[in-house]
């Protein structure tokens, strides 16, 4: 009867193990799965940061490039509205006199 008691005890610490092994094997295999989709995830967001980013430098490239022509245009225009619908001439600078002269002779 002790044999068997031996034999059942080991049999008992066997399934033991197995039910242990298994569980830990499922274990591994979950922690494999989430590592995964954390990296998928991972590399989704970078990607989205990405989009975002480049989204981002065409827009603020646009709108400074907008900035920076606006005064451009506003000037060019009036002086073009100025030339062609009200007829005046366009300024010319005076031959002959350099920049600063001019104060020169009058002082």
């Amino acid at each position: 009867m002790h044999q068997r008691l031996d034999k059942i005890a080991y049999e008992n610490g066997i399934r033991t193990a197995e039910v242990r092994e298994a569980a830990l094997r499922a274990a591994r295999i979950r922690r494999a799965s989430e590592r995964g989709d954390r990296e998928n995830e991972d590399a989704r967001r970078k990607q989205e940061r990405d989009e975002y980013q480049k989204r981002y430098n065409t827009a603020a490239r646009k709108w400074v490039s907008s900035i920076i022509a606006l005064p451009i245009l506003l000037v060019t225009s009036y002086y073009l509205f100025d030339r062609l619908a009200l007829g005046h001439d366009q300024k010319v600078i005076p031959h002959g006199t350099a920049p600063g002269t001019l104060d020169d002779k009058k002082a």
